[in-house]
């Protein structure tokens, strides 16, 4: 159950001092002490509105010019996980929060308004439309008023906040507070209009300053019009319908009952003007870019790029990077993470839980260092081409970090649930990425860290890991990456991939060669293969294609020591992976053909990171019935063999088990926010059906090896084994 501690009143103010002191000294009066009040101060020429908030003893904050800047300052500045705004002009009546609150225990509403009257009006003779709940876009239009609207805060962070080109001290001087109705609603939340929460308004507007408040009311409503039509041309069709009707219908009214109808002329011209001024404004996400760096909000984020001078990026997946994508069942398959064990001493608070402040400040500052986890995939018009990873313009850090309630057990809960926590699959839309931040029973922090294979292949995985992490505990300050973002529409992507791949052709020869080097049925075949998938997924739904590919698996994990494990392999005269591979082979069941695993061979060059998967795959075979020095002999001669281009075709062939791989982290060690990784566990990402997979990661002293078999096999068994040969206590 929600308390009024839960919740934060926000009012912003510019230059009106008196109407602060007479809303605050109601909003004490009228509200649970527990409830935390923030004054914005929307750049007030005088200190006389932070001194009136200092005098109420209320959280006080400086923002640029401008409503909805102001409003994003507050949200900002709020420490709740919700919010309620009203205006300086407004008296809140006795309750108010009461009402609000208990709407938020529906977890499918995403916001609260209530009542405005101006001061003249009865409660109980005002006429009123009846109590509602606002599902749709359209519906939004109708969904309330500015002057008292309650919102998520988080919500709001994930949405980017209200659009600070439309609202008071702007341009466009109106609908910021439609505009954030339409878009909650467009993604799904309803909107609640309580006509028992009452704030009282003070209206000062008389003559031409009414009529101009009309003007800057229709600015902003035909600017949001412009931005929808844009975004959504159906929706935007929609609420010009609706907007631009009622504003003529209220015209055709006055004129027939003979009233003073300037105001409603001024906001019909408003409308027209707003929209005509804002049809070739930028629209990124589901706001207009600011034309000037808006004013510090109190969160550190850097200013808005101008889009006139930021470049375009558009990068197409290469064919391996494709293919991890191209089902649902692959896609699924292709989730892969690691979990790092922190000390977790400098990352909890006082009372002992996650301090998750300073886990999202961390996080914030070392994504940047990885560009790429700002990028998103887009499908190409028709399949012409490849999908490609571009800018995601919506990208909201705190959507992708996530912190499970309770402490769990790293032996006695599944290991994938530490990356995963059960939240289903990386969704499509978004960089695919994300990270869990667990408390353990052992006082330490797991740090699941889960990726997409269409990110990189693991080695380049590693690579990023070492960018995610610190060489010490003190913590190093990171410049923000070059500002770049996506085409103006996915129409768009293959005249930029043209482009682009144009850009690096030496010269008009080069590129004729470059482009015939592969047939053109090879192209065809694939631009057919991308425009019928949705037809495979309909029949592998049908024929439940999924339980036959995906069958339940296990995993589990164990440590050895590195430098012993090196000498064993020396001993057998093979390197580390060649010994581990061998000892893969030796811990499965044999078979009268042998056994085979699959090997990555890596063709990555160190610090390469524009080819994200560089890797081919060696089939290793055992011969049946050999012990583990003539299987290391053997891989070994396989590997140097595949890695000179030999082929392999007259290699004889046994029973596939799936793949082994060894990869190398840090051998010194490495610190997220002053906390040292004391244990590093890498999750591989196979094919489900295989019998075993095998990743093993060193780092420090210590190799971890992560064991994957289907149910119904003995994973446990087949780790023993393989830990037993490795640590030599067979020999």
């Amino acid at each position: 159950m929600l308390t009024p501690s839960d919740i934060s009143v926000i009012v912003c103010t510019r230059n009106r001092p008196a109407f602060l002191r007479e809303a605050l000294a109601a909003i004490r009066k009228t509200t649970p002490r527990e409830t935390e009040v923030v004054v914005v101060d929307s750049a007030s020429d005088t200190d006389e509105t932070r001194l009136i908030a200092e005098e109420a003893g209320v959280v006080y904050v400086r923002a640029g010019a401008g409503l909805s800047v102001a409003r994003n300052a507050g949200i900002h500045a709020s420490g709740r996980p919700f919010v309620i705004f009203t205006d300086d002009d407004c008296l809140p009546e006795e309750g108010w929060i009461d009402v609000v609150l208990p709407h938020f225990d529906d977890p499918t509403v995403g916001a609260v308004t209530g009542r405005m009257l101006h001061r003249s009006e009865s409660a109980a003779k005002a006429p009123y439309r009846r109590e509602r709940l606002y599902r749709t876009p359209v519906e939004g239009l109708d969904a309330g008023h500015g002057a008292v609207m309650a919102f998520r805060r988080e919500m709001l962070l994930r949405m980017g906040g209200f659009d600070d080109q439309l609202g008071a001290g702007k341009p466009w001087a109106g609908a910021e507070d439609l505009d954030i109705f339409v878009r909650i609603a467009r993604g799904g939340s309803t909107i609640v209009h309580d006509e028992t929460c009452i704030v009282w308004h003070n209206n000062t507007r008389e003559g031409q300053d009414y009529v101009n408040l009309h003007r800057g009311y229709g600015l902003g409503l035909g600017a949001m019009i412009a931005k929808w039509v844009r975004i959504d041309p159906v929706l935007g069709a929609r609420l010009a319908w609706r907007l631009g009707g009622r504003s003529v219908v209220r015209i055709v009214r006055a004129f027939a009952r003979n009233k003073p109808g300037a105001h409603e002329h001024a906001m019909f011209s408003g409308i027209v003007t707003g929209a005509r001024q804002a049809w070739r404004s930028p629209v990124i996400g589901e706001r207009f870019v600011s034309s000037a760096a808006p004013a510090a909000t109190g969160d550190g984020s850097p200013p808005t790029p101008d889009p006139s001078t930021t470049p375009v990026s558009v990068e197409l997946l290469r064919i391996l990077d494709e293919t991890h994508l191209a089902s649902d069942i692959k896609y699924e398959t292709m989730h892969t993470g690691c979990i790092l064990v922190l000390h977790g001493r400098n990352l909890r608070l006082d009372d002992g839980s996650l301090d998750r402040e300073k886990i999202l400040a961390g996080v914030e500052r070392l994504v940047r260092r990885v560009p790429e986890f700002r990028l998103r995939v887009v499908d190409s018009p028709l399949g012409m081409t490849a999908p490609a990873w571009v800018p995601a313009d919506d990208f909201d850090l705190r959507a992708h970090v996530h912190f499970p309630e309770g402490t769990h057990g790293l032996r006695s809960t599944p290991l994938r649930w530490f990356i995963d926590g059960d939240r289903g699959l990386l969704p499509r839309d978004r960089p695919l990425w994300d990270f869990t931040f667990t408390s353990l029973d052992t006082g330490q922090v797991a740090f699941g860290a889960r990726m997409h294979h269409a990110n990189g292949d693991a080695k380049w995985a590693m690579e990023r890991l070492t960018e995610l992490t610190e060489a010490s505990a003190e913590v190093e300050e990171t410049i923000a990456p070059s500002p770049s973002r996506p085409p103006a529409s996915r129409l768009l992507v293959p005249l930029y991939a043209a482009r682009s791949w144009w850009d690096a052709q030496p010269d008009a020869p080069a590129a004729w060669r470059e482009y015939w080097r592969k047939p053109v049925v090879k192209r065809m075949k694939r631009v057919v293969g991308r425009n019928i998938r949705p037809l495979k997924e309909v029949y592998a739904t049908r024929k439940d294609l999924r339980a036959q590919f995906i069958p339940p698996f296990t995993d589990t994990f164990f440590e050895v020591d590195a430098s012993a494990t090196t000498r064993r392999a020396a001993k057998l005269r093979g390197s580390l992976n060649d010994f581990i591979v061998a000892a893969a082979m030796c811990a499965v069941d044999d078979d009268l053909d042998g056994i085979d695993v699959m090997v990555p061979v890596s063709r990555r060059r160190k610090g390469e990171r524009a080819i994200r998967n560089h890797v081919e795959m060696l089939r290793a075979h055992g011969t049946p019935s050999s012990g583990l020095p003539e299987v290391v002999a053997s891989v070994r001669a396989q590997v140097a063999s595949f890695a000179r281009g030999l082929s392999e075709d007259d290699q004889p062939r046994g029973r596939s088990i799936g793949y082994v791989t060894l990869v190398p982290w840090s051998r010194e060690p490495r610190y997220f926010s002053g906390d040292v990784v004391e244990r590093f566990i890498v999750l591989p990402a196979s094919d489900r059906r295989d019998e075993l997979a095998v990743f093993a990661a060193v780092y420090g002293d210590t190799i971890t090896v992560t064991v994957t078999t289907r149910a119904e096999l003995d994973t446990e068994g087949v780790a023993r084994r393989l830990r037993s040969m490795l640590e030599g206590v067979d020999e």
